[in-house]
């Protein structure tokens, strides 16, 4: 346990400066949590992630397939933050954060649905400063602890129609992943040599969600879910490890039809990550339970969400669930998309863009996030 407690401790400590690949609130805990979305969904706030079949939310969604689909989503952000009296400006970073094959099983009421996305994404470059007591007396030191990597949540699920207005679904939940990380101490003295240490951080624990679409009416939906996982275990390759209690999460949502061809949909979210907080306590990281709405309007699609150049708009609020203090951090999301079909519609591209605004545990981030996903339908 010494060395992940070093890692830890290094993270835990005040940055003088940062550099982080992802989120500055993605240095704490298990890192800034993903959403498992579709490019539509992004469009609509994350209005529409409890019924959208692209997004991995709810495992009813799976009933939407009929014909095998594929679909893979690229996101990039544009950021800048301030943290510890220090600004960073020009941040930008691709990831690949989803990807799916669905379809259809032997023309049955059953289809499935196998993908991965990002669950916390541990990417940062910080570097600190800092005194220590040695029998010298105080010495100054600058550390620096570099992470490149996260949690991947793969899942396999399968869904169930049960009749023309019901649809549902249950999911298996593999969480794997790994985080290369570098931990290097300088000591402002010739009396002292530098050490760096290198390993790498790996994760898995399993999980299992459940879900529903119900249909009231032509112009009506409801949605639930929920998931519970066990113990995530990050280990490191000389041995050591630490278990960490994962949250459980519940969801819903509700769909209305509007003006014509529009629908506005809202969906909202619950995770008990205060669950993990004793585990997580020792990196000098506070966890704390999270609610997250999102809800969004579309117009110009078919009941499949397909459409030439619709208007989708959201807007989603969500709190965060790691802190170097006792404060919450929380975001807002203001979002708007489109999309396109091509090849008679068997392929679709769908295009949405964010502007995003954090605050809280004495930092704030303000930015962009530009989300491409394309779904292709190989045969009608």
């Amino acid at each position: 346990m010494n060395r992940l407690a070093l890692i830890g401790l290094l993270a835990a400590a005040i940055p003088a400066s940062v550099q982080a690949q992802n989120s500055i609130y993605g240095t704490r805990g298990l890192g800034f949590p993903a959403r498992p979305l579709s490019a539509r969904s992004q469009a609509l706030g994350g209005g529409s992630a409890m019924f959208d079949r692209a997004s991995a939310l709810n495992p009813a969604g799976a009933t939407g397939f009929d014909r095998v689909t594929v679909s893979a989503v690229s996101a990039t952000s544009f950021r800048e933050y301030s943290a510890a009296g220090v600004d960073v400006t020009g941040l930008r970073e691709t990831r690949f954060p989803l990807g799916f094959i669905g379809g259809g099983i032997a023309r049955s009421a059953f289809s499935f649905n196998l993908g991965f996305s990002t669950y916390t994404e541990r990417s940062f470059d910080l570097t600190t400063q800092d005194t220590v007591a040695t029998p010298a007396g105080p010495v100054p030191v600058t550390d620096r602890i570099i992470s490149d990597g996260g949690v991947v949540d793969v899942r396999a699920a399968i869904g169930w129609r049960a009749g023309a207005s019901l649809g549902l679904g249950a999911a298996l939940h593999l969480m794997t992943g790994s985080s290369r990380v570098v931990a290097r101490r300088d000591f402002d003295s010739d009396e002292f040599r530098s050490f760096e240490q290198r390993d790498v951080l790996s994760f898995r624990g399993t999980g299992f969600s459940a879900g529903v679409i119900w249909l009231l009416s032509d112009r009506v939906s409801v949605a639930a879910s929920a998931r519970v996982n066990g113990k995530l275990t990050s280990s490191l390759k000389d041995g050591s490890f630490q278990d960490i209690t994962m949250p459980r999460m519940l969801a819903g949502g509700i769909l209305i039809g509007v003006l014509g061809n529009g629908r506005w949909m809202t969906t909202a979210k619950w995770r008990s990550w205060s669950r993990s907080a004793a585990d997580l306590a020792a990196s000098g990281s506070n966890a704390f339970d999270t609610w997250e709405v999102g809800s969004g309007l579309e117009f110009g699609t078919d009941p499949t969400g397909r459409g030439h150049f619709p208007l989708r708009v959201g807007v989603r609020y969500a709190q965060l669930p790691f802190s170097p203090t006792l404060e919450q951090p929380t975001e807002w999301n203001f979002a708007i998309g489109t999309g396109a079909m091509f090849a008679a519609r068997r392929a679709i591209v769908d295009v949405a863009l964010e502007r995003f605004q954090r605050d809280g545990a004495g930092a704030t981030e303000r930015g962009w996030y530009l989300t491409i996903g394309i779904t292709i339908t190989p045969s009608q």
